[in-house]
């Protein structure tokens, strides 16, 4: 339920925008669709955004759901388990595992703006001006987290060539892995098709 609430707060917008600029202004539109009080709607402009957003959903749908199905941790230990680089595994579930601290600390830094008394609601002006007090200790805090974090990896020898065991056991039974060979065949099968086709 949140992957589909999620992706539709990304898409709406994008589609309350793009329809519209590119019906009407679309430098190649020729084939008047409908034409209302001074205003023309061309069939090129309109496909080329229902082709366009159906290529950004393509892509948004699995991501979104990818990101709200598996736990930052169990991709961490799995790309580890799976003799790859450590800095690998690292570079791709720390953004994940930060999101979450992310959200906190952002607001923790509303609540103690308003407690000094900066007003973060309002009009827009206001919330713009109040994105200063707040954007620049999340940027200060995240630069001091990922020093810790840093450190932290290099005192627990992140980097070191010895094999390392987890307590995060990850189940694989058979479904996953022919679901893993099928989704691959498929996904080269595409590529070839587009390429030769």
């Amino acid at each position: 339920m949140g992957t589909w609430r999620a992706f539709w707060r990304i898409l709406l917008p994008l589609l309350l925008f793009m329809i519209p600029i590119h019906a009407f202004l679309y430098p190649d539109n020729q084939t008047v669709l409908l034409h209302c009080y001074g205003l023309t709607i061309y069939r090129e402009g309109l496909l080329y955004a229902l082709n366009t957003l159906l290529q950004l959903a393509a892509v948004l749908a699995p991501s979104l759901l990818f990101v709200f199905t598996t736990h930052p941790a169990d991709l961490i230990t799995a790309i580890s388990h799976s003799a790859q680089s450590p800095t690998l595994a690292y570079v791709l579930g720390s953004p994940l595992l930060m999101m979450s601290a992310m959200r906190e600390r952002v607001a923790t830094i509303q609540a103690a703006q308003r407690a000094r008394g900066l007003k973060t609601g309002g009009t827009v002006i206001h919330r713009f001006f109040s994105l200063a007090p707040l954007v620049v200790p999340l940027v200060v805090g995240a630069l001091v987290e990922i020093e810790q974090r840093a450190i932290a990896l290099e005192v627990r020898g992140f980097k070191a060539a010895t094999p390392k065991t987890s307590l995060r056991k990850l189940a694989d039974p058979t479904w996953q892995r022919v679901s893993r060979w099928l989704m691959g065949a498929v996904a080269a099968a595409l590529v070839l098709f587009r390429l030769f086709r």
